[in-house]
């Protein structure tokens, strides 16, 4: 079953550094992940968007957050378009 975390990641730049949201789904026992294409700038529009490509779930964000962060969902259902769309977006890009 698969897993949807949500992680934060450190973007910088000369100025300032900033924390960025992404989603992932997570499989079990494979390499294999899926990842949102782009970073946001809150939990909260990342979870939106994870909503738009299948996740169900609910999100327990606890109020004080440490970065980096994984936030993981075991119970965040699961779409199979998802996959079989990252698999075709991969084998164009290959040729």
């Amino acid at each position: 079953m698969p897993s949807w975390c949500f992680k934060s990641a450190a973007q910088q730049t000369r100025i300032s550094s900033t924390n960025q949201w992404y989603w992932q789904i997570d499989r079990d026992n494979t390499d294999v992940a899926i990842t949102s294409p782009r970073l946001f700038a809150s939990i909260a529009d990342c979870i939106a968007d994870a909503r738009g490509n299948g996740f169900v779930g609910e999100v327990d964000v606890p109020d004080e957050v440490t970065h980096p962060a994984i936030i993981t969902c075991d119970e965040g259902g699961y779409v199979h378009a998802i996959v079989q769309r990252s698999f075709t977006e991969r084998r164009y890009a290959r040729a």
